[in-house]
C-alpha cells in the first residue's frame, strides 16, 4: 500500500492527529503539504517528516478563509502538479452553555469545523476533476459525528457544526463520484494526549462520576494518534478504491 508519487494536503497538520497523519502518509511515499495556523507546530511537523526521510512542505493558511484556501491549493498545484489527497484534520471545540454562547463563539465553531473543510474541498475539487480523480478524508469526533447520543454538554455549536460535516460528506460522495473523487470521514474516539490524559484522570478521581470514562471504552484505553492516522491513510489509499460516502469509526468500540 504505497501511493508512490502522491501529493497530499493535510490541514491541522501541527496537532497530534495531524502530525501522525503526515508521518504515516510520508511513510507510504506521499509528498505532504502541511497546513496549520500555528507556525511553530507547523514547522515541527515538517521537520519531523523530513527527519524521517520524507518530503514535506509548509502550507500556512487559515482554513476559515476561503480565498486563502484557493491560493494555497493553487500554490501546491504550481509546485507539485496536482493534489491526490486532501485530509481535513483542522477543527476543535469552542465550549459554552447554549445560553452563554455568543454569536462569535457559534460562528467560530461553524467556520472552523464545517466551513473550513468546505473551503478546502471547494478549492481542491476543480483540480481533482481535471486530473481525473482524487481522495478527500474528513475527520470528526465523538461529539461531531451527527449521532446525538455522543454529543457533549456545552458543545452544542461544535456538535451542530460537525453534524453538518456528516451531511457534507454524504452529499459530496454522490456529487463527486462521477469524477472519480472519493470522500469519506474518520470518526475517532478519545485520543491520547497530555491534555486528554489529564482530563480523564480528573474524571477518574471525581466522586460524582459514577462510571469510569475509560471503562466506557470496550478496549479500555485512549487511542494513539497513529492508530487514527492508520485509518485515514487506509481511506486515502487504493486499497479503499471502492469506498466512498462512509464513516470509519475508530473508537475502541465506544460507538459502532
Amino acid at each position: 500500500m504505497r501511493p508512490a508519487d502522491r501529493v497530499a494536503i493535510v490541514t491541522g497538520g501541527g496537532g497530534h492527529l495531524g502530525r501522525a497523519t503526515c508521518m504515516r502518509l510520508s511513510d507510504e511515499g506521499t509528498v505532504v503539504f502541511v497546513n496549520d495556523i500555528d507556525a511553530e507546530r507547523l514547522t515541527a511537523t515538517v521537520e519531523s517528516v523530513r527527519a524521517a526521510g520524507g518530503v514535506a512542505e509548509r502550507l500556512p493558511f487559515d482554513v476559515i478563509d476561503g480565498e486563502a484556501a484557493r491560493r494555497a491549493v493553487a500554490s501546491v498545484i504550481e509546485k507539485a502538479g496536482r493534489v491526490h489527497v486532501l485530509v481535513n484534520v483542522a477543527g476543535g471545540p469552542h465550549n459554552g452553555p447554549v445560553t452563554e454562547l455568543t454569536d462569535t463563539a457559534w460562528d467560530y465553531a461553524v467556520d472552523l469545523n464545517l466551513k473550513g473543510s468546505f473551503n478546502t474541498i471547494r478549492a481542491v475539487v476543480p483540480h481533482m476533476k481535471e486530473a481525473g480523480g482524487g481522495v478527500i478524508v474528513n475527520t470528526s469526533s465523538t461529539s461531531k459525528n451527527g449521532v446525538p447520543w455522543f454529543a457533549h454538554i456545552g458543545q452544542s455549536n461544535y456538535a451542530a457544526a460537525n453534524a453538518g460535516l456528516v451531511g457534507l460528506t454524504r452529499s459530496l460522495a454522490f456529487e463527486l463520484a462521477p469524477f472519480g473523487i472519493r470522500i469519506n470521514c474518520v470518526v475517532p474516539g478519545p485520543i491520547e494526549t497530555e491534555k486528554s490524559r489529564a482530563a480523564f484522570a480528573r474524571l477518574e478521581s471525581d466522586a460524582k462520576v459514577r462510571v469510569s470514562p475509560l471503562k466506557a471504552i470496550p478496549l479500555g484505553r485512549l487511542a494513539r494518534p497513529e492508530e487514527i492516522a492508520a485509518g485515514i491513510v487506509f481511506l486515502a489509499s487504493d486499497d479503499a478504491s471502492y469506498i466512498t460516502g462512509t464513516f470509519l469509526n475508530i473508537s475502541g468500540g465506544l460507538f459502532g
